[in-house]
């Protein structure tokens, strides 16, 4: 396995083209750093333009690495807590999906816009960076069921 840098080094790229965004918490990062811990090093970024797939990846890590910061494996997992019981899982997962659909409309139609010729693409880092951002709800401490 072998890794480049990414833009403005908040991302490194496998070499099977998967984004990894910077953050302890993500299992990709870390394998990487005990990539770069045994003496490897990441090649410089790369000046091959993304394809169309590594901007979709880079939106799914973004948005992985985000449900993480709560504790889900993914935002599949985090997705999975829609209708549960308990109104903090619940409330989240309801953010979670509504953020999920925000993202995928804004990155498709800027694939989309750009497929067309309508724009050309921004760089991946920008792509990323004008992703609509996630709003957590309130945290409920008592963690309460619904009755």
């Amino acid at each position: 396995m072998n890794y480049r840098l990414c833009g403005d080094g908040t991302m490194v790229v496998r070499d099977d083209g998967v984004y990894i965004p910077i953050n302890d918490r993500n299992p990709d990062y870390q394998e990487y750093l005990r990539w770069t811990s045994a003496g490897n090093l990441p090649a410089p970024e790369s000046t091959i333009p993304p394809t169309p797939d590594q901007y979709t990846a880079a939106l799914q890590a973004r948005m992985d690495d985000e449900a993480r910061t709560r504790g889900y494996d993914d935002i599949r997992s985090g997705v999975s807590y829609l209708g549960s019981a308990i109104v903090q899982f619940a409330n989240e997962a309801t953010a979670l999906n509504e953020w999920r659909d925000a993202v995928w409309l804004y990155g498709l139609t800027v694939l989309n816009s750009a497929q067309s010729g309508s724009s050309a693409l921004p760089s991946l880092d920008d792509f990323v960076s004008a992703m609509p951002q996630m709003s957590w709800p309130k945290e409920n401490a008592s963690f309460t069921q619904e009755p």
